[in-house]
């Protein structure tokens, strides 16, 4: 008699395999790492192979887990496909996201197109604004998900409701050079930036002095500026665009606060896609 692959299962090995991470994804699929574990090991006798490599807290897919990762990317989509097309009511509507904009660059096109093609009745609409300004208007209803970023204090390990924490690093162009006693010339976005923020009271609180050089909203016109090589700015080390280096600057530089990013959900407008969408920008995330 064959023996049935379980879907669920498959979906915690694909999970895994994306985020390179048994916790991780235990994390995003809400169970514990042991539990995650203990799935892997009754998968590995479903299929009589070993699907892992393990060194410490380290692993490599076999060469036989590639292959069974393949397989299970297509079972999964076609199971969703084929409950998607049978209950097409579920998954469908509009579905109002709010990005910072350095996250969009990076983020979206990791989501948008697997999300899209599973879910095409779903329609999204995606704003980016400054954090400030997303939560502000979560609160009046303007979205539906938001992803927001706070400043948490340095060598902060634990925020209830954070979904991960970044290294905030300084940015430019490989060119670019700073000598000590001089301006730190800065490339930052309007007031409200709590990378500006960071960026200005980081470098006050160590008494070098700094000039704003050029001020825009948009992520692309900073990046465009740091490629010019006229200044510096402060990012998330994973928002860090192509091209672009992180600054090793001077010893005496203070250390910066820890970065937290929060998912906000609206709770009164729950429809199954948004779920959906929330768990592919986190596995983008992470």
């Amino acid at each position: 008699m064959n023996k049935n692959l379980p879907t669920d299962v498959l979906r915690t090995l694909v999970v895994i395999a994306d985020m390179d991470s048994f916790t991780k994804a235990g994390d995003i699929l809400g169970r514990s790492q042991s539990a995650v574990s203990l799935q892997m090991k009754k998968l590995e006798q479903l299929v009589g192979q070993r699907l892992f490599e393990r060194q410490g807290h380290n692993f490599t897919l076999t060469p036989q887990g590639d292959v069974l990762l393949n397989y299970a990317r297509q079972m999964l989509a076609l199971n969703d496909q084929a409950l998607n097309d049978l209950n097409p009511q579920a998954f469908h509507g509009t579905i109002r996201l709010g990005i910072p904009s350095e996250f969009a660059t990076r983020l979206l096109p990791k989501v948008l197109g697997s999300f899209s093609r599973n879910y095409p009745q779903v329609t999204l609409e995606v704003q980016c604004d400054l954090s400030r300004n997303l939560r502000r208007d979560f609160t009046r209803d303007y979205y539906d998900i938001i992803l927001g970023l706070t400043l948490l204090e340095p060598n902060t390990i634990e925020h209830d409701s954070c979904i991960r924490h970044d290294e905030l690093v300084w940015v430019g162009s490989p060119r670019f050079k700073w000598r000590a006693n001089t301006e730190v010339p800065l490339v930052v976005a309007h007031q409200g930036c709590l990378y500006r923020e960071q960026a200005l009271s980081s470098l006050e609180a160590a008494g070098i002095p700094s000039r704003i050089v050029y001020t825009i909203v948009e992520i692309s016109g900073i990046e465009a500026a740091l490629h010019a090589g006229i200044g510096i700015t402060v990012l998330a080390r994973s928002a860090v665009p192509d091209g672009l280096s992180i600054i090793a600057m001077d010893k005496t530089f203070p250390p910066m606060s820890t970065l937290g990013m929060e998912l906000k959900i609206r709770e009164d407008r729950t429809i199954p896609a948004m779920s959906v969408l929330v768990d592919y920008i986190k596995q983008a995330l992470f």
